[in-house]
């Protein structure tokens, strides 16, 4: 799975996707690891609850902000 990461913005590790994309095959072990020991344990590392939001218009140049009511 991690080859197959799309090319998106670093999150807040700040590691680019191509990290993960080029060192796949050495960092599937680790990070299956992390996961599992979260799963097991039952808890969810803070930094895996926070995410960040970049909204991305439909339209070239919004003139502003609105929301349908």
């Amino acid at each position: 799975m991690l080859h197959m990461l799309k090319n998106t913005a670093p999150s807040f590790d700040m590691l680019p996707s191509w990290v993960f994309r080029s060192c796949s095959f050495e960092l599937a072990t680790p990070i299956a690891h992390i996961y599992n020991c979260s799963i097991h344990s039952g808890v969810v590392p803070n930094p895996w609850r926070t995410t960040i939001v970049t909204p991305v218009p439909k339209i070239p140049n919004p003139g502003s902000f609105s929301f349908p009511i």
